[in-house]
């Protein structure tokens, strides 16, 4: 629900070199499974729905998975108004920098508050 919400320009995302290639590893390997060819058009299609940033900075906050930290840092370089993540690990911080860290059905409800 929130890639359509997203696709229908409800709100804008934000994405990062290291967070494109961790994309393109996940959807590559088990249980997705995708081809070259439908990698390609998913990376086309995020690039089209997505503002891409260069993270300026490092960090090393998520300890338990270092790999989370790519989130963080692209919300840092964007100016994030909130990240959005199902992943326990960046949950459990609950903002980053001031940036309020939700769920997707958190941000869902808000998305609908705001449109009423």
């Amino acid at each position: 629900m929130v890639i359509q919400r997203l696709t229908e320009g409800s709100f804008e995302a934000l994405i990062s070199p290291p967070l494109q290639q961790e994309l393109k590893r996940v959807l590559a390997g088990p249980p997705f499974l995708f081809s070259p060819d439908g990698l390609r058009a998913i990376e086309e299609d995020v690039a089209g729905h997505t503002t891409l940033v260069e993270p300026r900075i490092s960090v090393s906050v998520v300890r338990d998975d270092p790999s989370d930290n790519r989130v963080l840092e692209c919300a840092e370089a964007g100016d994030a108004d909130v990240i959005v993540s199902g992943d326990r690990h960046i949950l459990e911080l609950g903002s980053f920098k001031g940036i309020p860290i939700v769920t997707p059905a958190a941000f869902l409800d808000t998305l609908e508050l705001d449109a009423t």
